[in-house]
């Protein structure tokens, strides 16, 4: 997709990326077959189901310590990321379908009211949100959004497209992802993730 004319205001484009997450959120579910839909997970060998509920998961810690950081409170500590991970599945892994499916799309829009009520400076400065102090230099919170939108996603989503043996519903999800990554002036906070992207879609093309 061409670049647009003019540079991408910041705000509209990272509630644009939230939207194009929930879109690859709901595509992905609705070409999983009723195996994996129906799969139990383990703690070390999730389900279709996990994955989803996992993803859902970081982004709520992603929105409470936005939230923190606005109100001065201590933010949720993610150092002890696997043991996170461990505890959040055993809470997470007798829920629904539709209790996962909820949950994602509840947080999606809780940050997206969170955006609405953002300036440019609140998310490309990296000063404004220090969500990731213990990082050697802060960056910006689109970037953290990026990473929690894209890049965590992506990762999860080509595991599970290649799982159903769906390449064209990976590559479809690959080139919509980055349609909105190549926005004009976005470059400076796109690069790491569409040097993921790309990569993502030349493994899928040498398989």
């Amino acid at each position: 997709m061409p670049s647009t004319s003019t540079t991408t205001e910041p705000l509209s484009w990272a509630l644009a990326v939230t939207h194009a997450a929930r879109h690859e959120f709901a595509a992905l579910i609705a070409a999983l077959p009723d195996a994996e839909r129906t799969a139990v997970g383990e703690l070390k060998h999730w389900s279709p189901k996990d994955e989803i509920a996992h993803l859902a998961y970081w982004i709520e810690v992603f929105v409470s310590n936005i939230q923190a950081q606005r109100e001065g409170r201590p933010l949720i500590d993610t150092r002890p990321y696997l043991a996170m991970n461990d505890a959040a599945w055993e809470v997470r892994r007798a829920w629904t379908w539709g209790e996962v499916e909820a949950a994602t799309a509840a947080t999606l829009g809780q940050l997206e009211m969170l955006l609405q009520n953002m300036s440019a400076d609140d998310l490309t400065d990296p000063q404004r949100f220090t969500i990731e102090p213990l990082r050697t230099a802060p960056r910006p919170l689109i970037r953290s959004l990026l990473y929690e939108l894209v890049d965590h996603p992506v990762h999860h989503f080509t595991g599970l497209y290649r799982k159903i043996s769906d390449p064209d519903g990976m590559s479809a999800m690959l080139v919509r992802y980055d349609a909105v990554l190549q926005k004009r002036g976005t470059s400076q906070w796109t690069a790491t993730t569409r040097k993921k992207i790309k990569a993502a879609a030349q493994a899928l093309s040498a398989s």
